[in-house]
């Protein structure tokens, strides 16, 4: 083949109009791309997407305040005095919507919008916005309510039907010491049921909301206590009935009671008025005599310092750590000279360490007017009494 025929092919090769023509291609769809992105895409960050309704109103296109301003004109603010009826089992209870100032709250809702753009997580903005041109999305209007108000209403609610967890006990029978295991209670769902209780006055029902109850678990459980298998001591003081002061026994019944089964971990500091709580009458104490400053006066919670006395003793013998104790200002007639407890609520404390290496927990019983607490550990922990 001839140079001239060469070239003539070499041309042909590189023809401009050929190249031409895939480039063009390419350009338009760069060109289509972006109209169309430019056509889906929201103006800036604080434009609703195109193909969003709020409770059927076309939203798209506009920012927080002209949404806010357009749903606010076209439906009221306040609902309709709507009663919800909560139910748990046949008890039911009476929710007005407008005690509780339930409002559609139209500015929260398009706040919402423009934080989280609906979609599918982990597809592209675009795609996500595609979708919404072809199949819109209608958001619920959210609602505004005295919160505060909702929650103590709820509270109330919970306070009647609420189970208290039980922890896991010793149960002693002729020395031989058996685990009683633990149980869980049962609480109302704060959160779940402030959802569903909003979801119905979205959707209009009308059926009562069953209450949602979630398990409380209980601070002690059976692996906790499982090395407890014996006696490591016990206190006995007698009750002091030579004035029959009935308040005064009972005090020391009911703080008997509150201190029966408390467990003490290894390395923990047990707290008598923290465990015991505080000595007033709506506790369930009652005036009683108690020294104060050497004076023998009437005050709420007397006797109780018995059951200190008892416990102090008795974790003496059992060789736990004594952290804090404070002698009355005059000797008591259940305990020897020395070796008694006061305690008074917010000032005055006893507190014992756990320094066993394993859990002890406490057994405080009221027999033949007799006052015994015993602390049960391991076999193990003997050696250090």
């Amino acid at each position: 083949m001839s140079n001239k025929g060469q070239l003539r092919l070499l041309k042909d090769k590189i023809n401009p109009r050929k190249l031409l023509i895939p480039l063009i291609i390419v350009f338009q769809l760069i060109l289509n791309t972006s109209v169309g992105a430019a056509w889906i895409l929201p103006r800036n960050s604080q434009t609703i997407p195109y193909g969003i309704t709020v409770g059927g109103q076309k939203v798209g296109g506009l920012n927080q305040e002209q949404a806010s301003a357009y749903l606010g004109q076209s439906n009221p603010g306040d609902l309709n005095d709507k009663k919800i009826g909560l139910k748990n089992g046949p008890i039911e209870w009476c929710l007005p919507t407008k005690e509780f100032e339930f409002r559609y709250d139209y500015a929260k809702t398009i706040d919402i919008i423009l934080k989280d753009t609906p979609g599918e997580e982990g597809c592209p903005r675009v795609l996500n916005l595609l979708k919404l041109q072809a199949r819109n999305l209608d958001i619920p209007v959210e609602l505004s309510w005295a919160k505060e108000r909702l929650d103590t209403f709820l509270e109330s609610i919970n306070e009647e039907i609420m189970i208290p967890p039980r922890n896991a006990s010793l149960n002693v029978n002729d020395g031989r010491v058996a685990i009683i295991n633990e149980q869980a209670g049962e609480e109302i769902d704060m959160n779940l049921m402030t959802a569903k209780i909003l979801r119905s006055i979205q959707l209009n029902e009308i059926e009562a909301i069953n209450i949602v109850k979630k398990d409380i678990q209980p601070d002690i459980v059976r692996e906790d206590i499982a090395a407890v298998d014996c006696e490591l001591a016990a206190f006995v003081t007698e009750l002091n009935n030579i004035d029959r002061n009935h308040n005064r026994t009972d005090n020391i019944i009911l703080a008997s009671h509150i201190l029966d089964g408390t467990v003490i971990m290894p390395g923990d500091v047990f707290s008598f008025n923290q465990v015991v709580g505080e000595r007033n009458l709506e506790n369930g104490f009652k005036n009683a005599p108690v020294i104060i400053n050497g004076y023998i006066q009437q005050d709420v919670g007397g006797g109780i310092c018995q059951v200190a006395t008892t416990l102090y003793n008795t974790a003496l013998l059992a060789g736990l750590e004594i952290i804090e104790r404070s002698p009355h200002s005059i000797p008591v007639k259940y305990a020897p000279h020395g070796l008694d407890a006061t305690v008074f609520y917010g000032q005055i404390d006893l507190k014992i360490k756990n320094n066993m290496s394993n859990p002890v927990m406490i057994n405080s019983t009221i027999e033949n007017d007799n006052l015994k607490i015993s602390i049960y550990g391991n076999h193990q922990d003997q050696k250090n009494i």
